[in-house]
């Protein structure tokens, strides 16, 4: 049994609203018509007013945040955050015949299903809004994860809101005092204007589109980082915003001047000073900087072109503990001619 709170002087509960374990016993799903049939009103006549993609923006940011907190409360109503944990939360999902899933693995480090159903997707086109379903609903899985245990990974590619078959959900649960670094250079920047000094250089067609498909691929594999440290440089500046807004990432970005054309020296110092409940960074720079701080971290030499992200996972607790040795491996390298599309 779960300890009990004590009631001394504890505030009566206002009858007017629903408790959390009401909430919970009405199911997701009921949850989620309810929000619908308020929000959908709300956001269109908001849009006619104003800009109708930043009020979109707005809309999904602050349900990233909300997810997120969500995902940190679950995880102690839950009695822990593992993957044993998670699975256990899917009931809440299932209420009200919401879903039909299919268990493929469940073991400590991994848990895969696919939806076969998703009565969510069925409940927002009976609605009228079957736009709004990634919206309000997809849109929270990544954040929710992060939430609940930073340390578990989401990889998700395709969801039936979208017109999908079925919604694969594959979670990994990473090695416990492993550190992250997604290393990521800046989009392809343009030479048009002789005269515009190289700090101020802006993203060229290419860079603008390739920004975005990398962003895509951090929330396709589940990598969106706990935090960004970027290059003040005006063509790292535009990669970050675009990659943030493709991924809806909603976390907070450093800027720093030290990372524009500088060595790997320079990222190890900033790497040092981060706290320990960052699992997961993305670093945003120039080359040869860049290349060169995986070569130190992984001693393996890979060739990041424009857009280009690697990422290395580091055997360390703390950033604290980084240094000049090879400490880290090389889990992957993304490319923008090597993806689809």
């Amino acid at each position: 049994m779960g300890k009990q709170k004590s009631q001394r002087n504890a505030p009566e509960a206002d009858s007017r609203f629903p408790t959390a374990d009401t909430l919970n016993e009405i199911g997701v799903i009921k949850r989620r018509e309810i929000e619908a049939r308020i929000l959908a009103p709300l956001l269109a006549a908001l849009a006619e007013e104003f800009d109708r993609e930043r009020v979109l923006e707005i809309a999904r940011r602050t349900i990233i945040q909300i997810a997120r907190e969500q995902g940190s409360q679950l995880a102690v109503r839950m009695g822990g955050n593992g993957l044993a944990q998670f699975a256990g939360t899917l009931e809440d999902w299932k209420k009200g015949d919401a879903m039909e899933i299919e268990v493929l693995e469940q073991t400590p480090q991994r848990f895969s299903f696919d939806v076969t159903r998703c009565g969510y997707a069925e409940m927002y086109r009976a609605l009228g809004v079957p736009e709004l379903g990634e919206l309000l609903s997809c849109n929270r899985d990544l954040s929710l994860i992060s939430g609940f245990n930073p340390a578990i990974r989401l990889r998700r590619t395709q969801t039936i809101m979208q017109g999908a078959p079925l919604c694969d959900f594959r979670f990994i649960q990473e090695e416990v005092g492993v550190k992250t670094i997604l290393v990521l250079r800046h989009a392809k920047s343009s030479w048009d204007q002789e005269d515009t000094a190289d700090h101020d250089r802006p993203l060229n067609k290419r860079g603008r589109h390739d920004a975005p498909r990398m962003g895509d691929l951090l929330k396709t594999e589940g990598l969106l980082p706990d935090l960004i440290i970027s290059s003040t440089a005006k063509r790292a500046r535009s990669t970050v915003e675009l990659v943030a807004g493709a991924s809806d990432y909603g976390g907070d970005v450093r800027w720093e001047e030290s990372l524009y054309a500088t060595g790997p020296e320079a990222h190890i110092a900033l790497l040092r000073t981060l706290p320990a409940d960052v699992g997961r960074v993305m670093v945003v720079g120039h080359n040869p900087g860049l290349e060169e701080l995986v070569a130190m971290l992984t001693d393996e030499w890979v060739s990041l072109p424009t857009s280009a992200l690697a990422e290395v996972n580091l055997n360390i607790s703390n950033w604290a503990d980084l240094g000049y040795e090879p400490v880290g491996k090389l889990a992957h390298v993304w490319r923008p001619k090597e993806l689809a599309g």
